[in-house]
């Protein structure tokens, strides 16, 4: 009596104990253990019965090598396409998986112009490539679509955007290179370090709706060559200290445009 169903299509064999040809199958585990070396799947196959054991299938990869090469291993129910190595049955190679009625695409070719190829992960995690004329881009993005990193080839930007928190880490120096630099933030701004360097080669300006307020155990202002330092207000100002006060060069304070000076009236 065959071990095959009359109703199952069966692979033709050239001669006895050899298959030929490409057979489709299911994977039906893809679990490393002691009888999975590794990068195997075991599958199953229309032909034989359910009792039948299969043997573990090596999975043919587009690039794979010593420490290199890709790794994507079927997932369960996945439909895949099987070779026997030299016909041998306990030896099968899967060469690919197709999309099926119960497993469609992840993408559509609607337009004709096939211009997206992507990467999908089981929880929805993606790489995309989209080449649509004017809007060519690259796109990683994770599962919620809120976190993306979006290479914009048509408007020449790099994008990039989180639901929450972004961390930059260097052990050494983080180096940034720009014509203009913006930084905007609708709360705090925040910048600390041992020491706090600015230079501005031409104008340094710093401005506040409400209050400005420089404090530290020493607090040196330099004017240097023959400049004026001014300090104005419309309101009342006051400049005091414990020791003596010396000027290298002019000092000037303004109330409201009129002169005054704290500790002496005009000649």
């Amino acid at each position: 009596m065959s071990l095959y169903p009359l109703d199952r299509v069966m692979p033709l064999a050239l001669r006895a104990g050899k298959i030929r040809g490409i057979q489709l199958a299911i994977a039906v585990d893809n679990k490393e253990d002691a009888d999975n070396p590794g990068f195997r799947c075991k599958v199953k196959y229309p032909w034989l019965a359910e009792s039948e054991q299969t043997f573990w299938a090596r999975i043919a990869v587009p690039m794979g090598g010593k420490e290199r090469g890709t790794y994507f291993l079927p997932e369960k129910d996945d439909q895949l396409l099987v070779v026997f190595e030299h016909g041998a049955i306990d030896r099968p190679i899967i060469i690919g998986t197709l999309w099926s009625k119960q497993q469609e695409p992840v993408e559509n070719n609607e337009s004709g112009k096939n211009n997206v190829k992507l990467i999908k992960s089981r929880t929805g995690h993606r790489i995309v490539f989209d080449d649509k004329e004017g809007a060519e881009r690259i796109v990683l993005v994770d599962k919620s679509m809120k976190n993306k990193i979006v290479i914009d080839s048509a408007k020449k930007l790099i994008k990039i955007e989180s639901s929450k928190d972004i961390e930059i880490k260097a052990k050494q120096n983080v180096i940034i290179h720009c014509n203009a630099l913006k930084i905007g933030t609708t709360e705090k701004l925040t910048g600390k370090g041992k020491d706090l360097l600015t230079h501005a080669k031409s104008t340094f300006s710093s401005k506040a709706s409400a209050s400005i307020v420089v404090s530290g155990s020493q607090v040196t202002i330099n004017v240097n060559n023959s400049a004026a330092c001014q300090v104005s207000g419309s309101g009342a100002g006051s400049l005091g200290a414990m020791a003596s006060e010396k000027a290298k060069d002019q000092v000037e304070e303004k109330k409201g445009g009129a002169g005054g000076g704290g500790g002496g009236g005009g000649g």
